[in-house]
């Protein structure tokens, strides 16, 4: 290899004269070889260029100057859960240790079982800045002996980003932190938020941002310091990025053949990662807008409707054939401040109701037709400590009969729906269940329009009641003629705040099973939803701010033993042909139309390939109710025929 200053010198000499003693061939060769040298010599320097650029500062602080608009930081704040914690944050404080300045926060747990502490780095305007796809962020931190948190969080979600695991329990010296980031689009300022999970620093995606959040778990009534130093954000163009996972895709075709209704949640904010969407896609034979349909979304003011939020999952979903579950439409925890606050009288409020879950019916009856097969019309009126109903804006108004009010006013908008009662802790045979046991069959009794019971199943290693449990509740339930479905399970594993994953996966994964076969065995329930379908959007995290792997793949979406587990139920209960309510398939001999014939109205008529892809997607059928299957390659497919919002599925062979 070359040395600098020779490569210098045979530039400088690269026209110097040359002996006449040689030959001309000679002298062109040496010309070549100088010349070869010289485009060396060039690469040399583009590559110390490109070294020198492969760290350019986004930005920095140490905090000795005392000026946070001068470094582009915007200011530090703290906020902390549960609401009777406290605490507070001093930027420039004195570390006594070192004799610098660094940021420093307190924290004093109230009365809850932990504390999430969480002190914010806002930027300042960050437009025009050089952003790359890869970054660091690097700092110091110590502190008494609790995890930190950060987790880079963007909106909207980037197509891809790579989570790596890096430990990081504080101690009382100070540590040097690094995270890389990852995202498949450089960031740009809007304004979102980079946030936090548990013993571990998660890397995450960066797209829009426009603060860092530094966090602590710390135990109950205890007092918890945080200093934190030396923070700097950096690009990394150099950073090699993962390749794109294979993602699994056979739970959809098993669904289908065991006559399952296999869903997830959809989170309107995670719609736009492509992977989490193909996910979804090729394994959910229905989907549900997750938050996005409660009423604090979809009429945030009193004298207008929003459906935006939701529209774009529901739409979603009715372009790709799938059903949908609307959430919680009567919920206390989602009632929009201007209608609690607003001092209405009782026949206000029933007024208020009424439109609002008739309004919200048609919309979608009309908009999607045949997408919303199921609406959890009334969630959580239960109380769980006192089993009597929540003292809510609702009953306050209306007393207990604001539920009876509730499934009239929605069975009037769309009589063809189902309408259920949805609840957490009440899974099993409990205090909780038996009182909920009750109530709906009170309004059994009254004619009230009630189909069934969605039980959330918010489990987890150390709270799940058991699969006989499960089952007897499921069991009395149907007894009454009530439908049961399990609306959003998730089994948490770090209840103990262990912070181990993978040793519990398989745990986790016989709870998932168990609950499916509850479900099936008691010939009740076939409506089975995940909360979710990875770990990496995890309601826990976005919610709790709690550390956990709840779901049914990694964050690099790949399969787990809940996974497997479901798969396997599904698979032992495979059913050839099923028909229900009445509707047979009749193949045309032409191959290329076959005739449903059917009883009773057929809204939908949706085809999958054994991978589960919808290829054919009828809503409108002619008035021979025919489908033109002409486009189908041969093989085996998988029909699904949605009947007065029960659903039918049947093979078709194509030669």
């Amino acid at each position: 290899m070359y040395s600098v200053a020779e490569l210098v010198d045979a530039i400088f000499n690269m026209t110097a004269y040359q002996p006449r003693s040689y030959s001309r061939k000679a002298v062109i060769s040496n010309i070549f070889v100088r010349m070869r040298t010289f485009l060396h010599f060039l690469l040399i320097l583009s590559l110390i260029r490109t070294s020198a650029s492969a760290q350019q500062t986004i930005l920095i602080d140490d905090f000795q100057d005392g000026d946070l608009v001068a470094n582009n930081w915007a200011n530090w704040r703290v906020r902390v859960s549960p609401e009777n914690a406290d605490g507070y944050v001093q930027v420039f404080q004195n570390d006594t240790s070192e004799g610098t300045r660094t940021v420093h926060a307190r924290f004093t747990n109230g009365t809850g079982s932990y504390i999430n502490s969480i002190i914010q780095l806002c930027f300042g305007d960050l437009s025009g800045m050089d952003m790359h796809r890869y970054s660091q962020l690097r700092f110091r931190a110590k502190g008494d002996s609790y995890p930190i948190e950060v987790r880079m969080e963007s909106q909207p979600i980037t197509d891809y980003s790579d989570f790596r695991y890096t430990t990081a329990t504080l101690t009382s010296s100070w540590q040097q932190f690094t995270i890389d980031l990852d995202s498949l689009h450089p960031p740009a300022w809007t304004g979102t938020s980079l946030s936090e999970t548990g013993a571990v620093i998660l890397d995450s995606a960066l797209r829009h941002a426009w603060s860092f959040d530094f966090a602590i778990l710390a135990d109950t009534g205890t007092v918890s310091d945080l200093w934190i130093d030396d923070v700097e954000w950096i690009t990394n163009p150099n950073y090699i990025a993962p390749s794109v996972p294979i993602l699994p895709s056979n739970l959809k075709q098993a669904a289908l053949a065991a006559n399952v209704d296999l869903g997830f949640a959809m989170g309107p904010n995670y719609i736009a990662d492509s992977l989490y969407r193909s996910l979804i896609e090729l394994n959910a034979t229905s989907i549900s807008p997750e938050w996005g349909l409660v009423m604090s979304e979809i009429r945030k003011y009193p004298d207008r409707f929003d459906f935006s939020l939701a529209d774009a999952t529901v739409k979603w979903a009715y372009d790709h054939g799938m059903k949908a579950k609307g959430e919680n439409l009567v919920w206390y925890a989602a009632d929009p401040d201007w209608l609690t606050k607003g001092n209405y009288t009782s026949a206000q409020a029933d007024s208020i109701l009424k439109e609002y879950l008739q309004t919200t019916l048609t919309y979608y009856k009309t908009k999607f037709p045949g997408t919303i097969t199921h609406w959890s019309l009334v969630n959580e009126a239960i109380d769980p400590s006192t089993y009597t109903y929540r003292n809510t804006f609702w009953y306050q108004k209306l007393g207990a009969s604001f539920i009876e009010k509730a499934f009239t006013y929605a069975h009037q908008a769309d009589p063809d729906v189902k309408l259920y009662y949805n609840d957490f802790n009440a899974e099993g045979l409990n205090r909780k269940s038996d009182t909920i046991y009750a109530m709906v069959k009170r309004l059994k009794d009254k004619g009230v329009p009630i189909d069934g019971v969605g039980l959330q199943m918010h489990t987890g290693l150390k709270t799940f009641p058991g699969k006989a449990s499960v089952l007897a509740n499921i069991n009395r339930l149907g007894a009454l003629g009530l439908e049961v479905y399990i609306t959003e399970i998730d089994v948490a594993i770090n209840q103990d705040g262990a912070n181990i994953s993978t040793p519990r996966f398989p745990q986790q994964g016989q709870i998932y099973r168990q609950v499916l076969e509850a479900c099936i065995e008691s010939g009740h329930c076939r409506d089975y939803q995940v909360w979710g379908i990875t770990d990496r959007y995890s309601w826990y995290e976005q919610y709790w701010h709690k550390l956990d792997w709840p779901l049914v793949t990694d964050f690099n979406y790949q399969p787990k033993d809940a996974w497997n587990q479901i798969l396997s139920v599904m698979q032992s209960t495979y059913i050839p042909e099923v028909n229900i309510n009445h509707v047979n398939l009749y193949p045309n001999p032409t191959q290329n139309l076959f005739t449903i014939v059917a009883d009773v109205p057929v809204t939908t008529c949706s085809i999958y390939d054994l991978t589960g892809k919808s290829v054919i997607r009828a809503a409108k059928m002619d008035s021979a109710q025919t489908v033109d299957v002409s486009s189908l390659k041969s093989g085996v497919y998988f029909v699904a025929v949605s009947t007065n919002n029960s659903i039918s599925y049947s093979k078709l062979v194509k030669e």
